[in-house]
């Protein structure tokens, strides 16, 4: 068995560096262990600090889900979950129902909807919101038909997917990240148009 080799934390200030930005390192790890498990933990404290994407992120998330539920309750009905059963697609079901049931049952099943699935829902249901969509057409220049609605929104959910991984998300401040916001932002208008009641 290959002896522990003590990580390059020499200094007093180092060792304070480490437990002041990663707590619950341990400082006993090979030098490479350890600067994995700062690097992640560092950045993970990063993205809490982030005041810029998850803000946006959240309520675009939240206010997407409200719409499409809303817009199929009005057209299935709410009576007997119709709504559900009739207006979200059954592979889509299957799964938030998995996911459900790993969640131990715990909200309701449409709580477990992906952002991409959502996008799904819109594409399969697309009738529904031809309205709304019709509302963005005339307020934004660059979408005219629903393909462009719905590349916009699986890039979002790319951008939204590299942000939530430690290992690939932009750091705060950098081009990368401040490119992503302003996009998140501009993707925001946009929903906001189409979510309108």
């Amino acid at each position: 068995m290959a002896a522990m080799v003590q990580p390059s934390v020499g200094s007093e200030r180092h060792k304070v560096w480490a437990q002041w930005h990663a707590p619950n390192a341990n400082l006993t790890l090979t030098t490479g262990m350890l600067a994995s498990e700062l690097e992640q933990a560092i950045h993970k404290d990063l993205q809490k600090k982030d005041s810029d994407f998850w803000p946006l992120w959240s309520d675009i998330e939240v206010r997407l889900s409200k719409h499409i539920r809303g817009r199929l309750e009005q057209n299935y009905g709410k009576e007997d979950d119709l709504w559900w059963y009739d207006g979200i697609p059954e592979n889509i079901r299957l799964e938030c129902a998995a996911r459900w049931e790993e969640g131990r049952g715990q909200g309701e099943r449409y709580g477990y909807t992906y952002f991409i699935d959502l996008v799904a829902i819109l594409d399969k249901r697309w009738r529904l919101f031809e309205g709304d969509f019709g509302r963005v057409c005339n307020e934004v220049k660059a979408i005219k038909r629903k393909s462009d609605l719905l590349n916009l929104l699986e890039d979002l959910n790319e951008v939204r997917n590299r942000h939530a991984h430690a290992v690939r998300a932009p750091k705060p401040g950098g081009e990368l990240h401040k490119k992503d916001c302003e996009f998140v932002q501009q993707v925001k208008e946009i929903l906001d148009q189409f979510c309108q009641a």
